[in-house]
């Protein structure tokens, strides 16, 4: 990840999954050798409901088939109505100070967004010449028309307001001077009635060769920015000619830059993740068809989880990339365990493959069940946090662990069974 909170994250949680393991394997045996616990069956109707349900299953493979294909689908195809689109002023509810105070800026001042660009002119200590001027009037201008833009400081301002003066105040002389030789020297006396230690240095740079241009912004959406980003592009590529060349910076541009290129960059790392599970898969079990099966029951539910996510919300923020890379061992840990236990009774116990999933069902399939319904049930719980990317990361995890186990407890038994000649007789 490009976000260095993410990626301490992730560091921190490997490292976490190593002592989990460890204690696992040598504290929690010794603590049980010793506490000795009373312990009591209560399994015998979970093995009744897993053993007629994976009956009713295998029976009814077409029909499971057919409806976990069109749900797919249909929400595979929702899932490219989500937006990468970030938020920052609305991440707060209204009990946050924060949120009340940004609110009023955005209502009766110019708003807490800046976009910045800076324009180079052609020459060294060109930033007098006509035409450079002009382009600049002409940009400032057109950005004075965009919806998003509130106000926009720009070098051509000053020196219209100081041909105005230099005129007595005539508002007729608010405008820019015939040649370069006017504007240097209104420049050249603005910058002698500069108190110190003010100087120019905020809009022209030292060599008069650079203006710089602050737009002023609303709390809009990153993608509301970059959509004003690309129509700036395009005016400039066709009415820029005068400058030698340009490039947009600004705390606000830069952070919700970085924001929306991680978003991506962790979702398309997400995927090499799976790869990688896979290929680790494929060793373990020693098969290659059941390493590249089990990629469907881990890939799936984030499909299905993003489409659902589109028809509630639709906005995929910053944390995205971390709910998708958190539940991912929670889900890869599902299948492997329903995998492990079938090639074991299948190979080593010898049951047919109908009677293997069957018995696989009734072993894992409470785990399974309960599992994620505590860890869902956790997740859910961050829908009353006023924080708006943690009641995201909430739901679209919960989400995604729902839809993890209905497709272990359907597809994978399902897939399975229809390619056992297949699956089975290729494991080492």
């Amino acid at each position: 990840s490009e976000i260095p909170p993410l990626r301490d994250m992730g560091n921190t949680v490997a490292l976490g999954i190593v002592f989990s393991i460890l204690v696992a394997l040598f504290l929690f045996p010794a603590i049980l050798l010793w506490l000795r616990p009373r312990i009591t069956d209560f399994t015998a109707g979970q093995a009744r409901f897993f053993k007629d349900y994976g009956q009713w299953l295998l029976a009814n493979t077409g029909k499971v088939n057919a409806v976990i294909f069109i749900t797919s689908v249909s929400l595979l195809f929702a899932a490219q109505h989500n937006t990468v689109r970030d938020y920052f002023a609305q991440y707060y509810d209204e009990s946050f100070e924060f949120r009340v105070a940004n609110d009023f800026a955005d209502q009766h001042l110019t708003g807490l967004l800046r976009m910045e660009y800076t324009f180079t002119a052609t020459a060294e200590q060109g930033v007098t010449d006509v035409d450079y001027l002009n382009s600049l009037d002409q940009f400032n201008q057109w950005l004075e028309q965009q919806p998003e833009v509130r106000h926009a400081t720009n070098f051509v301002t000053l020196i219209k307001r100081m041909n105005e003066v230099w005129h007595n105040n005539d508002p007729a002389f608010y405008r820019l001077p015939p040649n370069q030789e006017q504007a240097a020297q209104l420049l050249l006396a603005y910058e002698l009635g500069l108190p110190d230690p003010q100087s120019l240095t905020d809009l022209v740079d030292l060599t008069k060769t650079t203006t710089r241009v602050v737009i002023s912004l609303p709390s809009i959406p990153s993608d509301e920015m970059f959509a004003l980003e690309e129509r700036i592009e395009s005016w400039l590529q066709k009415n820029g000619t005068h400058f030698k060349e340009y490039s947009v910076t600004g705390l606000s541009y830069v952070l919700t830059k970085v924001f929306t290129d991680s978003t991506v960059s962790g979702l398309k790392s997400t995927v090499v993740a799976f790869v990688f599970i896979a290929v680790l898969l494929v060793f373990v079990f020693r098969s290659l068809s059941l390493g590249l099966v089990s990629l469907i029951p881990n890939l799936l539910p984030f499909g299905l989880a993003l489409g659902g996510w589109a028809l509630i919300n639709g906005d995929l923020v910053l944390i995205t990339s971390a709910v998708v890379t958190i539940t991912l061992g929670i889900v890869v840990d599902d299948t492997i365990h329903f995998l492990h236990k079938a090639r074991h009774f299948v190979l080593e116990e010898k049951q047919p493959v109908e009677q293997a999933i069957i018995q696989t069902l009734v072993e894992v399939g409470p785990a399974m069940v309960i599992t994620t319904v505590a860890i869902g049930m956790a997740f859910s719980l961050l829908v009353f946090s006023a924080f708006l990317p943690t009641v995201h990361f909430g739901v679209l995890s919960a989400i995604i662990l729902v839809f993890a186990l209905i497709l272990d407890l359907s597809l994978m038994p399902v897939l399975l069974y229809l390619g056992r000649r297949f699956f089975f007789s290729s494991v080492s």
